[in-house]
């Protein structure tokens, strides 16, 4: 049996980064915007997990921001990033996913693809539909200018978490004593 328990290092190193997305979000509330970092929090384990770790950790990603978001049913998040988790997936492998910069322009494609999919999803049930989609596009660049200024911290964090707890991301090499 396969014990590869690298998605719980993620998984906790992601509600990390969900603390000071809400902590942010909780700032920014006076001046009527926030922050979608939901692709940030997904793209390490997409990328430089195997398949099965990392889509339990995008589905118990999607399972923490849909309890902690009770606008929709419980369970879309989970579908809906297992779902682009299966996407990049399966194009990771044409794509260097081992640099900084690829990493960060994953991030930022799988993070508008979640906030594409949110927004489309929410529109039907806004008063103001053109003020939303205006506030939705403001929100996108900042979410995006955001992930570009902070990937890089965070996947240097995941990263870590993994080494100090000695669990190797190369699947060949042997785990460390």
């Amino acid at each position: 049996m396969n014990k590869d328990y690298r998605w719980t290092v993620l998984f906790l190193s992601s509600l990390v980064g969900w603390f000071f997305w809400r902590e942010i979000n909780h700032f920014l509330t006076p001046y009527h915007l926030s922050l979608y970092l939901g692709g940030l929090l997904i793209t390490f384990g997409i990328l430089r997990l195997p398949l099965y770790s990392g889509l339990i950790h995008s589905a118990l990603v999607g399972a923490w921001l849909d309890a902690a978001a009770p606008t929709y049913p419980f369970g879309t998040g989970i579908l809906v990033f297992s779902l682009l988790h299966l996407l990049v997936f399966t194009l990771r492998q044409k794509i260097p996913h081992d640099t900084s910069a690829w990493m960060i322009l994953a991030a930022l494609l799988i993070n508008f693809l979640l906030f594409l999919f949110w927004t489309v999803y929410h529109y039907p049930l806004q008063i103001d539909p053109q003020g939303y989609l205006w506030r939705s596009l403001v929100d996108l660049i900042i979410s995006q200018i955001a992930i570009t200024i902070v990937a890089v911290w965070f996947f240097s964090l995941q990263n870590s978490l993994l080494h100090l707890c000695r669990m190797p991301l190369d699947e060949d090499s042997p785990l460390s004593p």
